[in-house]
């Protein structure tokens, strides 16, 4: 199977900045939401950049990842304390916070949210996804990696989007599973440090910003003034381009 790139280009125009903060790294999600994340505090903007409201947590370490797909469920992660913790819509907590070790679970890298209420985890001890529901109890366990992922390599994004689960190693690719984790193929797209998955497409960095085509295997650029040290997001119209100072926003309309 080939994997083609195009010189096809998608052309942003009216950029600006509209943070100017510094972070660790952010988040966006659909409903009008940049999240940025400076060690354990996480703040809550909107598309233009105003500030709404911050939630901190010292105790459990700096947030290794948010995932703000759904808005009235955040999931923040802090994995060198092994815990999650659920926010809702007002960055509030949800419920107490979830220790992955009463589960057992002592190496999980990347975690993310399902959209049946739950969430996935990939478990490099069993070295298999996971799926656990609201109530922490063990609902699917997926295919074992052991002879298909080098026990070396270590994963660092997860997402569910549709009816699959996205996993995925900066500097060599995607592994995509079905629903109940269950293996399908792997995906060759090389990104150095952020993905981002929407419907059929895979959006990552390089020395570009680059737009994968799940169902016909294109890859095509997307032409913005963009860094190898930036990170990226994008929602709708809209990529946001991060230099871990400021987030700029680029509209194509």
């Amino acid at each position: 199977m080939k994997y083609l790139i195009l010189l096809i280009t998608f052309f942003f125009i009216n950029t600006k900045i509209i943070i100017e903060k510094p972070y660790s790294f952010f988040e966006t999600n659909s409903m009008d939401n940049i999240f940025l994340v400076k060690d354990y505090t996480i703040t809550q903007y909107t598309y233009q950049g105003k500030k709404i409201q911050t939630y901190s947590k010292s105790e459990y370490g700096n947030i290794t990842s948010v995932d703000a797909s759904n808005p009235f469920r955040i999931l923040l992660f802090y994995k060198d304390f092994n815990k999650l913790v659920f926010l809702d819509n007002k960055l509030a907590e949800i419920s107490e916070h979830i220790s992955l070790d009463e589960l057992g679970i002592t190496e999980a890298n990347v975690i993310c949210s399902s959209a049946t209420g739950g969430f996935w985890l990939f478990n490099t001890n069993t070295f298999q996804l996971e799926k656990y529901n609201s109530k922490l109890n063990l609902l699917q366990s997926g295919t074992k990696m052991q002879g298909i992922i080098d026990r070396a390599e270590t994963p660092d994004f997860l997402s569910e989007t549709g009816n699959y689960i996205y996993l995925g190693f900066r500097n060599k690719g995607v592994y995509l599973y079905d629903f109940y984790g269950t293996f399908i193929k792997f995906i060759p797209v090389n990104y150095k440090s952020t993905i981002k998955v929407i419907n059929n497409y895979i959006f990552y960095n390089s020395d570009s910003l680059y737009r994968y085509n799940t169902k016909s295997f294109e890859t095509r650029t997307i032409d913005v003034n963009y860094s190898e040290t930036n990170s990226f997001s994008i929602e709708k119209n809209l990529i946001f381009i991060g230099d871990n100072k400021t987030i700029r926003v680029f509209n194509d309309k």
